[in-house]
């Protein structure tokens, strides 16, 4: 299956967004998003501008802005576009909805492709909900297929199936590459849900859509050939190996033919790895293992070589081939460490741009309203000591000093307001940065968990030329998975919100013990008992048990949520 196709569907959508517009935004966003040229992209950007200084509309001032992101995507500063994007939604005005609809949607869109889906889902619904509020349908179907693909990029088929039906739904009477997408999405949904006939049926039905187009675009014949890909794929679940067969080799042989989709290559070309091992075809299996390699060393640097690694590592551990067993072994646990950092400083560089950004914002905005309320004050003080006597400047400097209090009070209740606001983002994200890091430590724990599963094996085998390397290895795995249960306690113990709900629960419920707390962070967190059961090593029956535990202490009723009740602490 290509895993990498919804960054192409996300792309076929982007880049038809004028098949949508009919509103007064959406068309100057479609006449941007056809034009490629940095220097004519500039040209608007000014005009736009211009625009603004000569009627003081922050529409003209949102939409050079909204160009100036647009330039910094095209030269692939994507934080850049990330940062302005942003400033325009802090400083949005209400008069402005439908620009500030398609300014959620852009900046939820960057960062599910930036691979932020949850962070990206919060902008989405927003951009979702105002496009049903306020009847934006041109722009509903492009929601509802963003809201779908980040449910699928979280795991969460079910969802994401949902949301990909209602935007099929939305042009089902309209046979084209939308409708084709949507049918595509769905059977993804399907396979991964193992329903297996019915991913088929949408398969196919993609397919005849894309038959049926006249005159085929580049990215029409590349969209056919994935979803033939994803063909194949179910077929080889449904056991029709020979017809799968073909589809997947169709499928490799399009992505070595053009060379600039050879990344795509890499899901087919490691399922038809397994699958001619599966049949015992030897010289298939020799042919298909070369190009494994060779994708494997042409994107060693790239996220995508931890499945390659992975597969050849498994390969030579069933072929008992222990040099390079040992030799993909080694690499597979630097990829894993380098991919766990990499998400880890994502996560912290996403946090510094939105919300330093914010707050940015907010003294910026501050201090204009300063210096906006001393100009004022400046003017009228000068107007009336040149026509007011004596006894008249007397009254004005009782106004001078009644003013002067009431702006004191109305600064402190907008400091403390939106002190208050900036707090509660910081609590949505820090809450958010410690799921994703359990999520990401549990994944390189089960890793590394199966490495010296593996190695174990190798050791019982009668080679002592790698019985020292095997030793070490094996050493240095029980060590790091060591330091992966000391960092997601460190990360929950040191994490100021979880320091003051630890406080609170033991003086509410002085009965729980300190397992019984930290037990209380991960369902606080909605961590699942898979993941838990991972981070303190018991099983997932025995998280089951002290969860149920813990709500008698906590004398909750059968049906009352301890998840919910722990939140509000």
């Amino acid at each position: 299956m290509n895993f990498n196709n919804f960054c192409v569907i996300i792309l076929l959508l982007f880049t038809r967004f004028t098949c949508f517009s009919s509103d007064k935004f959406s068309k100057f966003d479609s006449i941007v998003f056809v034009t490629s040229n940095p220097k004519v992209l500039e040209i608007f950007s000014k005009e736009e501008l211009r625009k603004f200084q000569s009627t003081k509309d922050v529409y003209y001032l949102y939409n050079s802005k909204y160009v100036d992101a647009y330039i910094e995507g095209l030269k692939g500063n994507n934080n850049e576009r990330l940062k302005i994007l942003n400033w325009i939604i802090e400083d949005g005005n209400e008069l402005h909805t439908e620009q500030i609809t398609y300014v959620y949607y852009h900046l939820a869109s960057l960062l599910s492709v930036m691979n932020s889906p949850k962070l990206s889902q919060e902008y989405a619904f927003i951009a979702m909900n105002n496009s049903i509020e306020y009847s934006y349908k041109n722009m509903l179907f492009l929601n509802y297929t963003l809201v779908g693909s980040n449910f699928y990029k979280n795991k969460q088929f079910k969802k994401a199936n949902v949301y990909y039906e209602k935007s099929l739904n939305l042009i089902k009477n309209n046979p084209s590459i939308q409708s084709a997408s949507m049918m595509n999405n769905i059977g993804l949904c399907q396979l991964n849900l193992k329903e297996y006939l019915q991913a088929k049926n949408h398969f196919i039905k993609a397919i005849n859509v894309l038959n049926n187009i006249d005159r085929k675009s580049k990215d029409n014949l590349h969209f056919l050939n994935v979803v033939q890909g994803n063909l194949g794929t179910v077929l080889n679940q449904l056991g029709n190996y020979e017809e799968s067969i073909v589809l997947l080799e169709n499928e490799i042989k399009y992505y070595f033919m053009n060379k600039e989709y050879l990344k795509e290559a890499i899901p087919p070309v490691i399922e038809l790895l397994k699958l001619y091992n599966i049949l015992g075809r030897t010289k298939e299996c020799k042919t298909i293992l070369m190009k494994v390699i060779y994708l494997e060393d042409k994107f060693s640097s790239q996220e995508n070589a931890y499945l390659l690694t992975e597969s050849l590592y498994s390969y030579y551990i069933n072929k008992r081939d222990n040099f390079n067993a040992l030799k993909y072994s080694d690499r597979l646990m630097k990829i894993q460490k380098g991919y766990t950092n990499s998400i880890i400083k994502q996560s912290s560089e996403l946090n510094e741009i939105i919300y330093r950004n914010k707050i940015q914002h907010l003294n910026e905005d501050k201090k204009s309203q300063e210096i906006l309320l001393k100009l004022t004050l400046k003017e009228k003080r000068s107007n009336q000591i040149l026509f007011f006597t004596i006894v008249s400047l007397g009254f004005f400097i009782v106004f001078v000093a009644y003013r002067s209090k009431k702006k004191s009070r109305l600064q402190d209740d907008f400091i403390q307001n939106q002190n208050k606001l900036l707090l509660e983002n910081e609590n949505k994200l820090q809450q958010e940065k410690i799921t994703n890091l359990a999520i990401n430590l549990t994944l390189k724990k089960n890793t590394e968990k199966a490495f010296l599963a593996k190695i174990n094996e190798l050791k019982k085998k009668n080679n002592s030329g790698v019985e020292q390397v095997i030793k070490d290895l094996q050493f240095s795995v029980s060590n790091l998975l060591n330091i992966d249960k000391k960092l997601i306690h460190s990360t929950i113990e040191a994490d100021d919100i979880h320091h003051d709900f630890k406080i609170s629960i033991a003086k509410l419920h002085p009965e729980l013990t300190k397992t019984d707390i930290t037990f209380c962070c991960y369902f606080r967190l909605n961590l699942s008992a898979k993941e838990i059961s991972a981070l303190q090593g018991v099983s997932d029956g025995s998280v089951r048990v002290i969860k149920n535990r813990i709500k008698n202490k906590l004398n909750l009723l059968p049906e009352n949520s301890i998840n919910d009740y722990l939140i509000h602490i």
